[in-house]
């Protein structure tokens, strides 16, 4: 998923959000060079500009900040964020009942941690999903199998835990 800006100079500058790893400014297609927490640009009369990212009403598309103007790359959407946090509540609450099975405190520690990165990947993907260029049904689609998806990796996980703990992981 690509979010074309508006360029100060020669090339077709966008904004790339990625589910692993920090956002990327593109010029022509290709990464810019991140140097001093920010991006330098080339513009029309052979300078550079200084493009920033902020992250300002959005946790996962920041907007950038260039030539002293803010772009705004996509609308603020409360209704997006919210189903996205959902994998993030849904994996900590299911590392913390296998935590809770499995007994001691750093083991219920754990599974909320591990829980949590696991909800955190799957958040991620929903948010983009749902802020991308696809039909709105297919959009509710893919967001509804992400979601099994997340329901299925709580099942597979629960399932090997029961045969490695199967005194535990009973009742």
């Amino acid at each position: 998923m690509r979010f074309p800006l508006r360029s100060p100079g020669p090339g077709q500058l966008a904004l790339r959000p990625r589910i692993f790893g920090a956002p990327q400014l593109l010029l022509d297609g290709q990464p810019l060079p991140r140097r001093e927490g920010g991006y330098q640009v080339p513009a029309a009369d052979g300078e550079s500009r200084r493009a920033e990212l902020l992250y300002r009403r959005d946790p996962f598309i920041p907007a950038v900040r260039l030539n002293g103007e803010i772009q705004e790359v996509v609308p603020h959407s409360p209704l997006a964020l919210a189903l996205s946090i959902l994998p993030l509540v849904l994996g900590a609450a299911l590392g913390a009942n296998l935590g809770d099975r499995l007994g001691t405190f750093p083991v219920l520690v754990l599974g909320v941690l591990t829980g949590a990165t696991v909800g955190y990947f799957f958040q991620k993907a929903v948010y983009y999903v749902l802020r991308g260029p696809n039909p709105a049904f297919a959009r509710v689609l893919i967001t509804v199998g992400l979601y099994f998806a997340l329901l299925l990796t709580a099942v597979f996980v629960t399932a090997i835990l029961a045969l490695l703990f199967p005194d535990r992981m009973a009742g």
